[in-house]
């Protein structure tokens, strides 16, 4: 959507656009691909709507188990939602006001949804009790699919759901990119306006220049550092699991490819907003733009105000005091009068310092609101490329796995279970041959981002070709090995390193 086409909105108008881009912790998401020429006027008008909207809701005694429900029935949201609760059976009297279903149920029903989709779970559905009673070790599972990728405690009970909605989203893309490119009128929210917004973005700058879906996802994955050959079928459901999860990764790096684009275009006002808050020369040294954006130095500007305003009061205290105090010469109280007029004078003038340093601040945070959520969805949607493509060998694995009686089936358990017996990014050596490691790690948060300490020729000849024969049987047995684990007794959960 164009920053002309929100202006023109009528408050009615606006204020549903904002309802329906209204995500899960009470933020309100306005995309546009031209923020920059929104005018100030019609951002303070956004954020006047927004605040009728929030005094709206709370006023109201909601119950949000209902909402959910309800809000699953429609097609117009644009971020991933939990599970429906089944409704009560009639006949049981039961208050329309249900209890809401514990998380690892909605899970669970995710868990299920997303298998019987064709996606791939991102932990087997039977390690949910280990990663609910300690998600920090576990949060190479969680981090790319929570709402920051660095978040302290990973939210575990939103896994499953956020990878269905993804997957869902994904379905779509396959289904838009085997008709002719065309660009997608979405001035308004849809269900699918993730997806919907990302194809726009990599038909401008991809489709519209090659001939064919193949060549312009090749050119994408190219910026990503992969090489392989991509060869999709006209009917997506004819692809092998392989193409599928290429065709996927194609879907998520177009997607990231978007966010960075915003990130990119939003970086010269932001480092213009910085350069201004320091002219000001309210910042101390120390100060930088990471620790402005932290929330947790907002606290801090408003205890100094509080302990200003205190001070204010005090000085107003000693000066009343000072003023009846009856001791002394005259001389005397006229000088304690001064003296307390003068601590009066200089504790305003330190409160009105105190609060122009906030107000300036809040004036950066603001301006810069959204180039750092785009920040953080950038790192996040990194975070995910990465696991889709630790997932190529494992995928591909599978895909060549042996047919012997017993193998095939602790193959097909380990797929559908998921690829891990213990956390991501804490895999231990492997006595497997060169050809079947995973690709290298991404580096970068924008379209350039490639494997780190990656030779082109080398890794280029390695994706470019399939597994040797020695390779692959190594890779099934691997497979094997992995899923019997899993499936038999799960590794005991480690602290997990930072990854991306």
């Amino acid at each position: 959507m164009r920053a002309c086409d929100i202006i023109a909105y009528s408050d009615d108008e606006l204020d549903r656009y904002l309802d329906e881009h209204r995500l899960d912790g009470g933020a309100i998401d306005v995309d546009v691909d031209d923020p920059e020429n929104l005018p100030e006027s019609f951002i303070q008008r956004l954020r006047d709507r927004a605040k009728k909207l929030s005094d709206a809701a709370e006023s109201h005694a909601v119950d949000l188990n209902e909402v959910n429900a309800r809000l699953l029935d429609l097609a117009g949201q644009d971020t991933p939602l939990r599970a429906q609760s089944p409704p009560y059976p009639p006949g049981t009297g039961r208050s329309p006001t249900r209890t809401p279903d514990p998380p690892q149920v909605r899970e669970k029903a995710d868990y299920e949804r997303l298998v019987n989709a064709g996606g791939r779970p991102m932990y087997p559905i039977d390690r949910i009790d280990e990663v609910a009673n300690n998600p920090t070790a576990y949060s190479d599972w969680l981090r790319p699919w929570t709402d920051s990728a660095d978040a302290e405690s990973p939210q575990w009970s939103v896994v499953f759901g956020t990878q269905l909605w993804h997957w869902q989203h994904f379905r779509r893309w396959q289904a838009l990119n085997r008709e002719p490119p065309r660009r997608l009128d979405i001035q308004y929210p849809t269900r699918y306006g993730y997806v919907d917004r990302a194809y726009n973005v990599f038909v401008r700058d991809f489709r519209l220049g090659l001939p064919t879906y193949e060549e312009a996802a090749s050119a994408l994955l190219a910026r990503y550092g992969f090489s392989r050959p991509v060869r999709f079928q006209q009917d997506p459901m004819r692809q092998d699991k392989l193409t599928e999860w290429i065709e996927y990764l194609v879907f998520e790096c177009a997607a990231h490819h978007r966010v960075a684009g915003i990130v990119q275009r939003l970086q010269p006002g932001t480092e213009k907003a910085w350069q201004k808050l320091v002219a000001s020369g309210v910042l101390s040294p120390s100060e930088t733009k990471e620790y402005i954006w932290d929330i947790r130095s907002s606290y801090k500007h408003q205890s100094d105000e509080d302990q200003a305003w205190r001070l204010v009061k005090l000085a107003e205290s000693s000066l009343s005091a000072a003023q009846k105090a009856a001791g002394g010469s005259a001389q005397e109280r006229t000088q304690r009068v001064s003296a307390a007029k003068l601590r009066l004078e200089e504790a305003k003038k330190s409160l009105e310092s105190v609060k122009r340093r906030n107000q300036l601040i809040v004036d950066f945070c603001r301006a810069t609101e959204n180039f750092c959520e785009q920040r953080d969805e950038l790192g996040r949607q990194k975070c995910l490329i990465q696991w889709v493509w630790d997932q190529m060998p494992l995928v591909e694995a599978e895909l060549h796995g042996p047919i012997e009686s017993g193998a095939e089936e602790a193959a097909g358990r380990e797929s559908r279970a998921g690829p891990h017996s213990r956390p991501a990014g804490k895999r231990g050596r492997r006595s497997t041959s060169k050809d079947e490691r995973a690709p290298k790690r991404l580096k970068g948060d924008h379209q350039d981002a490639v494997p780190e300490e990656a030779r082109p020729s080398k890794i280029s000849e390695l994706r470019a070709q399939p597994l040797r024969r020695s390779a692959r049987i190594a890779t099934r047995q691997q497979a094997q090995s992995q899923a019997s684990q899993a499936l038999a007794k799960p590794a005991k959960p480690t602290p997990a390193a930072r990854v991306c």
